[in-house]
């Protein structure tokens, strides 16, 4: 996560058996293109709101059957933004019930 709604998702293309780069593959998360940043290595910016984010990758190359991976993650940022402003309903809240209970008092 880079920022509130931004996620910067890097995957990694490589066979299993050497943990080789394969370069030049096409790969896609959540069905955008990333780019290739170096040999192996794909980037792209994600925009979401969700406190956990799931991303489908898939990768493909010449010669190689595709390769599908699902990946979920908790995105501090989005968690944080949904805890506060969780927090400041159930403040509101309280205030109302508070001023709602002093008034009537005041009528008793």
């Amino acid at each position: 996560t880079t920022g509130l709604g931004v996620t910067n998702v890097t995957v990694h293309v490589g066979f299993s058996y050497s943990k080789n780069a394969i370069g030049n593959a096409t790969v896609f998360v959540n069905g955008k293109q990333c780019n290739e940043t170096q040999a192996g290595t794909y980037t792209c910016t994600l925009e979401g709101y969700s406190p956990i984010e799931t991303f489908d990758i898939e990768a493909n190359t010449a010669g190689y059957e595709q390769a599908t991976l699902t990946v979920s993650t908790l995105q501090e940022s989005n968690t944080t933004l949904y805890s506060l402003i969780i927090a400041s309903i159930l403040v509101t809240i309280a205030f109302v019930l508070v001023k709602r209970r002093d008034k009537t008092q005041k009528l008793n």
